[in-house]
């Protein structure tokens, strides 16, 4: 896999403490989730990748997104290149989580995806769908003001990432991918959008015993 994501995923056993957990080797951006629940984001620039999670009695699910944000051509790190975690994730600085299952997310397609409409309250990271009409073909730009952070298709094809820390809050949309009539937009939205239409759909990925599941 060359791009894209990886699910990285292990039941912890219960603690009786809040137990710290520490990322070792981020490349390039991880999520943390406890039994579904966001409970961090480290990228490899993040002084001290650690978080501290409350595990019940009954253990917790722990599942960390690895996202790959691209690779260097320059430098001395060139021949440096592999991603998701690298170094191993640490309980309490003394001894390795094990048992991982590991998922391949290169996101070269949403087409499994399965979607409902958007009721309030959606948890993030999450798919979002939308519909669009154009009368005339031609080139466009596309603007995230609404956004946080993400990836976004056109009908099917990945046209790029966008970031609200970055100086562009638009992307270039050449007239080739867009028909005339009903068009769709899709968004990978990692933090939240400020702004729907009433007629947007979303999905969102859990994790349900030890499997993926799309609601």
């Amino acid at each position: 896999q060359y791009y894209g994501f990886v699910a990285y995923e292990s039941r912890m056993r219960p603690q009786s403490f809040p137990v710290p957990v520490e990322l070792r080797g981020i490349r390039d951006r991880a999520f943390v989730f406890l039994d579904g629940e966001p409970k961090a984001v480290f990228d490899q620039n993040t002084e001290n990748p650690s978080v501290v999670l409350d595990i019940p009695a009954a253990g917790a699910d722990l599942l960390i997104l690895a996202e790959s944000m691209g690779r260097v051509n320059f430098g001395l790190t060139i021949e440096d290149n592999l991603k998701g975690i690298t170094g191993g994730v640490v309980l309490n600085k003394q001894q390795f989580q094990n048992d991982w299952l590991t998922r391949s997310m290169p996101l070269e397609s949403l087409s499994k995806l399965k979607w409902r409409k958007i009721g309030g309250g959606e948890k993030y990271p999450a798919f979002l769908r939308g519909k669009f009409r154009v009368d005339d073909v031609a080139d466009t730009f596309l603007s995230f003001e609404k956004g946080t952070r993400g990836y976004c298709w056109i009908n099917g094809k990945l046209l790029g990432r966008y970031d609200n820390t970055s100086p562009f809050l638009s992307t270039f949309v050449p007239a080739q991918w867009l028909k005339k009539g009903e068009n769709t937009l899709e968004i990978l939205e990692f933090s939240g959008m400020s702004e729907f239409r009433a007629d947007s759909e979303t999905t969102r990925v859990k994790n349900v015993k030890g499997k993926r599941v799309v609601e």
